[in-house]
């Protein structure tokens, strides 16, 4: 749509309908901490930049002049580098579209696996919508690392952002605090670390990374929980193995207890489906064909099928929208005829991977769910 065909919060021609709005939070000095948008207010294969989801674990830094800022590159490595944004604007470059997703979106629904009771979407909720999908630029980490070439005995690549803090005032769902500050790191698998799709990205959407969500350079890792994409890079260093962190020790991580010594890192996304159309709460729809319509995606890439159920009745396949990417979400509908009366649907999706969900059971830190919630469509 133009943006001359929108006028304030209400789109022309639309009477019903007003502009999509973003669910925002900010800090005491004003900074952006956390956003998220309904999944039914995505509308496109992309989410429109002003209305990603962003979660700021540390203390945002101020912005870096894009002139000044570097990437220092080291570790074991044969040529530790010290790289303007411009020098890495002149190797090839790489564009990914995929989806991000918080590892803590929709986290409240965790609860029915513990204690078997029913759960509805709730925009009230504090991690409800947190993923997007958007299309970054920039360079392969493979290709840069093979610029300075990477020891043979490393097994890790340490990732460290500009952001710091006490994790103590930010932690939740009772992972443990810790007194210092730190700053927040990841540390990738050599081996994730090598896939080309796994990137340095300076674009999104077709414009140059905004600061709010790591600009100048962040961390992309498809497939992967939003938390490894590391924002406002500083430095990557290739290690002998892998390191202790908070980020990846302490807060992310599926474990039944604080005390569980059988702690598993959070990695790979769950396979998710969403109803997007219509949604609890709804004007009913007229009785006769409806169509009912959403959103699936995977950490392991391409969605291969997704699946409805009327009022607990059998699975019947959706119809997907066309493959465009593999780490992108995918568009359903599902059509079928329905007298007057109120119904409960559900739906799931499959990867190319053969997973179906669920597939994250219930963990202390609520992080990963990928399970199935009902929307109420209503007929007359």
């Amino acid at each position: 749509m133009a943006r001359r065909e929108i006028e304030g919060e209400w789109i022309q021609g639309w009477p019903e309908r007003r502009r999509s709005q973003a669910l925002s939070r900010k800090d005491e000095q004003g900074r952006l901490v956390h956003q998220r948008t309904p999944y039914w207010e995505q509308q496109g294969p992309l989410t429109p930049t002003d209305l990603r989801y962003l979660v700021a674990q540390l203390q945002t830094p101020d912005p870096a002049d894009p002139a000044e800022w570097s990437l220092n590159v080291g570790g074991l490595v044969q040529r530790p580098l010290r790289l303007t944004l411009d020098d890495l604007q002149a190797l090839p470059s790489h564009t990914v579209r995929m989806v991000h997703e918080c590892s803590g979106s929709d986290a409240q629904f965790f609860e029915p696996y513990e204690y078997e009771q029913p759960t509805r979407y709730d925009l009230s909720k504090p991690h409800t919508g947190a993923a997007s999908a958007g299309e970054f630029t920039g360079v392969s980490l493979a290709t840069l690392l093979a610029e300075v070439g990477v020891h043979p005995t490393a097994t890790a690549l340490l990732a460290r952002g500009f952001d710091c803090g006490t994790p103590g005032e930010w932690a939740a769902g009772g992972a443990r605090a810790v007194p210092e500050e730190i700053n927040y790191e990841k540390a990738l698998p050599l081996a994730k670390a090598l896939h080309p799709d796994t990137m340095l990205a300076w674009g999104l959407n077709g414009e140059y990374l905004r600061h709010v969500h790591g600009g100048p350079l962040r961390l992309i890792v498809p497939g992967w929980s939003g938390n490894w994409s590391v924002k406002w890079l500083e430095r990557l260093e290739l290690l002998r193995e892998m390191p202790h962190l908070y980020y990846q020790d302490e807060y992310f991580f599926y474990a039944q207890s604080i005390d569980d010594e059988q702690r598993v890192p959070i990695t790979t996304m769950g396979v998710r489906c969403v109803i997007t159309d219509p949604i609890d709460g709804d004007e009913p729809l007229p009785a006769g064909r409806v169509s009912i319509h959403g959103l699936a995606w995977s950490g392991e890439g391409a969605i291969v099928a997704v699946e409805v159920s009327v009022d607990g009745g059998d699975w019947v396949p959706a119809e997907l929208a066309a493959f465009t990417d593999r780490w992108l979400w995918r568009r359903w509908t599902y059509r079928c005829d329905l007298p007057a009366g109120s119904y409960t649907v559900t739906a799931r999706a499959t990867d190319e991977a053969g997973r179906t969900q669920p597939q994250t059971p219930w963990n202390m830190l609520r992080k990963n769910y990928d399970g199935i919630w009902p929307m109420t469509v209503r007929v007359k």
